[in-house]
């Protein structure tokens, strides 16, 4: 009588892992003697994915992976009998996994074929691991909601890991910032390793399997705040891997838990490795975010170019000849980066900026001669013939590369808009900002005298060499003029449309007086400081005296200003008077 015999299964390694070889003994207990054409022990690896739900749900099965080893036939006698094989498993083979709408199962059959008898086929389910590996490296990285830094009004996050390879059990460390928040109401940040997947058959789709999330932050950050954290990957996690139909990848996500409105999230793939033999020993360096990602940036490009920084690293000068440079970085409606330029004064009453629409019926404006650059920015000055000289294209046409000029008498400002602490783009501006510093600095010396003064100019500097001032060609007016212990200006005073209006003296008052006098009644007045004011009065057009400086009003142009040193040093007797009122009056 033929019968079905009994089926144990037993396995050497109990776990087995891709790589290694599996030992695999049926032992079959037979009542009775039975044919049998053949024993087979057969392993089987397969994937499957499911889409759809319901009625609709389609699911897809794929064997990847069929080894099987088969006896010759035999009659078995009553009583157990075993049978042996080895299966080798590929390294690249998948481990068992069990997720929402995919698994990947590895079975062995015995089957033992009976001619004219029901056959005996019983599966067993074999678990395939992964076995632990060397450590990979981490690859530490920075990752950004734009790339083109804050803008607008979008809220901008940073993620910082000390490794986007991760074993599982490993500690990762970290750290988040939030900048541009306008308002928004953070309630807190979530850090989540979230598995993700892939179904390529039937039809594409990608689905969340196992997620695990940890609150870094309860509450609200500050503004470009660094957010650290540390946190180990699950022990439950599942390393990455394709098989089949589908792929099972693992992504982190940085998450602001965000009030009334749009969450704001930062979410990656990372690479996820089965449980390392060893724990890692060459952390990687968690990169700054926010603020002081901002500062190292900066002075990483300050002293690549040879800027200086300030202690917080939020400001970059330099300069080049007589033009200096300070750079920092500005929030309105946008991030701007803003380069704030200063030099002598032109003095040519100088103002060029965006065009407007208005401009379009001005007639007064200096023309640059380039097309370009005359539809974007528009200049005014008091006299053509000398902006002309500075208002030029060698100067004007690498501005164009800004996003907003604006050029006055003593100096500039030029922006673009974000990438504040973006390395590349923030010494591309540096870069742009000194080339035209140095493009100012030698359009300061083309700067010609008014056409009134053409024929002066050597007085004017012949005065200015014996006064050790600094003569301003714009306007005609000597700067830092030094008679005896006080400082003075000597200058022309013009209207804004080029009309000279006279002649000025400016003398300084240092150290400024407690109060003004009222006038040259003023009873704590001196009588040598009432009769030097007297004096002038008879001599100069208009005398005003404040707290720190003395202001004479002169009729008409100086040709020489040499004629003007007699009311200078009587202004500079005035100021002595003054100051000797502090032995007994209220100008102590």
């Amino acid at each position: 009588m033929r019968s079905r015999p009994k089926v144990k299964l037993l396995l050497s390694p109990g776990l087995v892992s891709p790589g290694e070889r599996l030992f695999a003994e049926a032992v079959l207990t037979s009542r009775s003697e039975t044919p049998v054409d053949f024993v087979a022990i057969r392993l089987r690896g397969t994937a499957k994915a499911g889409v759809g739900s319901g009625k609709s749900r389609s699911v897809h099965e794929e064997a990847f992976f069929v080894r099987e080893w088969r006896s010759k036939p035999m009659t078995m006698s009553p009583g157990e009998h075993r049978f042996k094989t080895l299966f080798e498993l590929g390294p690249t083979l998948p481990p068992t996994y069990v997720g929402p709408d995919a698994s990947v199962t590895y079975t062995i059959t015995v089957h033992v074929s009976i001619p004219w008898w029901p056959d005996r086929e019983q599966d067993f389910v074999v678990p395939v691991v992964f076995a632990p590996a060397p450590p990979l490296p981490p690859l530490p990285k920075v990752f950004v909601t734009s790339r083109d830094g804050p803008r607008g009004k979008d809220a901008f996050m940073e993620l910082s890991l000390d490794a986007t390879q991760i074993a599982i059990g490993d500690v990762v460390s970290g750290s988040i910032s939030l900048q541009n928040l306008r308002g928004r109401r953070v309630r807190g940040i979530d850090l989540s390793f979230i598995e993700t997947e892939t179904l390529v058959r039937p039809s594409r789709e990608v689905r969340e399997g196992q997620r695990f999330t940890l609150r870094v932050l309860d509450g609200a950050p500050s503004e470009g705040a660094a957010i650290p954290f540390r946190v180990a990957m699950p022990e439950t996690a599942t390393p990455t891997f394709s098989a089949g139909p589908f792929s099972l990848s693992t992504d982190v996500e940085a998450r602001a838990d965000v009030a009334w409105g749009q969450d704001v999230a930062i979410r990656t793939r990372i690479l996820v490795s089965p449980k390392a033999i060893a724990p890692r020993e060459d952390r990687g360096w968690v990169a700054p975010v926010g603020s002081a990602r901002q500062a190292l940036v900066w002075q990483n490009v300050a002293a690549k170019i040879g800027l200086v920084t300030d202690p917080e690293a939020k400001r970059m000068v330099g300069g080049s000849g007589d033009v200096t440079f300070a750079i920092t970085a500005e929030q309105h409606e946008d991030y701007w980066l803003v380069a704030k330029l200063a030099w002598p004064n032109l003095g040519l009453d100088l103002d060029v900026g965006e065009r407007r629409w208005s401009d379009a019926l001005a007639t007064s404006l200096v023309q640059s001669g380039d097309p370009a650059i005359d539809r974007r920015l528009s200049a005014r000055a008091r006299e053509h013939a000398q902006a002309s000289r500075f208002v030029v294209p060698d100067v004007l046409r690498p501005l164009l590369q800004f996003d907003d000029v604006k050029i006055i008498d003593a100096g500039a400002r030029l922006a673009v808009r974000g990438a504040v602490h973006v390395t590349e783009r923030v010494e591309r501006f540096v870069r742009r900002v000194l080339a035209a510093a140095e493009a100012f600095d030698r359009a300061l010396a083309r700067v010609p005298a008014p056409a009134l003064f053409t024929a002066d100019v050597p007085a004017w500097q012949a005065l200015a060499a014996r006064l050790r001032g600094r003569l301003e060609l714009g306007r005609m007016w000597i700067h830092d003029a030094q008679v005896g212990t006080s400082s003075v200006q000597i200058g022309s005073v013009w209207a804004r449309g080029g009309l000279l209006l006279g002649s000025a003296v400016v003398v300084a008052i240092d150290p400024p007086l407690d109060a003004p006098p009222s006038g040259v009644e003023d009873p704590a007045l001196s009588p040598a400081a009432r009769d030097a004011w007297r004096e002038l009065a008879t001599r100069v057009k208009g005398v005003q005296v404040d707290a720190s400086s003395i202001h004479l009003e002169l009729d008409g142009k100086l040709s020489d200003p040499q004629t003007a040193m007699p009311v200078v040093e009587l202004a500079v007797s005035l100021r002595r008077a003054l100051g000797g009122l502090a032995a007994a009056g209220p100008f102590r």
